[in-house]
């Protein structure tokens, strides 16, 4: 059953949709399975099973996967199913991905980016060293807005606990 606000991908508009999946190019923006809301991996049924929108079009489209591969995406975008944005990969395969982008969490090879260097960064290290020095002089409503983040964040990053540089 669909979540409250979700809406169910008719069955019937299926082939009508991997038709037109069939033509695009590899290259260009998502396509997000109709009915997903926000950034949860479209679902369909099929056969009575709920499976990842993206499992369903790669196998329509490339053929069966083993139980053991994933359908992961290039764009890093859940409810995407672009052909050219779906490759097969196994768990190994898919973390070495996000490693790789700078999306994991954890020691070695897996660590994740942090400070400016990580992709979702709206502070540089200077902005973080001024946000400390104007703490004591300037409230920190006032350096949220001036930094463009919120008051919580100014106070965790006041208090050592984000962006420890």
């Amino acid at each position: 059953m669909p979540r409250s606000g979700q809406k169910l991908f008719r069955r019937d508009k299926w082939p009508d949709f991997l038709d037109r999946l069939r033509s695009l190019s590899s290259e260009g923006p998502c396509v997000v399975w109709p009915g997903t809301t926000g950034s949860d991996y479209g679902r369909v049924w099929v056969d009575g099973h709920k499976i990842p929108a993206s499992r369903y079009v790669y196998e329509e489209l490339q053929g069966p996967l083993s139980a053991s591969l994933n359908v992961c995406h290039t764009c890093d975008n859940p409810p995407c199913v672009r052909p050219g944005h779906l490759w097969a990969g196994t768990d190994k395969d898919n973390l070495a991905d996000a490693a790789q982008k700078g999306r994991m969490h954890g020691p070695g090879p897996y660590r994740r980016l942090r400070g400016e260097q990580a992709p979702n960064a709206r502070l540089s290290d200077a902005d973080v060293v001024m946000i400390r020095a104007l703490s004591g002089v300037v409230g920190q409503k006032q350096i949220a807005r001036r930094f463009g983040i919120g008051q919580s964040q100014v106070s965790r990053i006041v208090r050592g606990q984000s962006r420890v540089c």
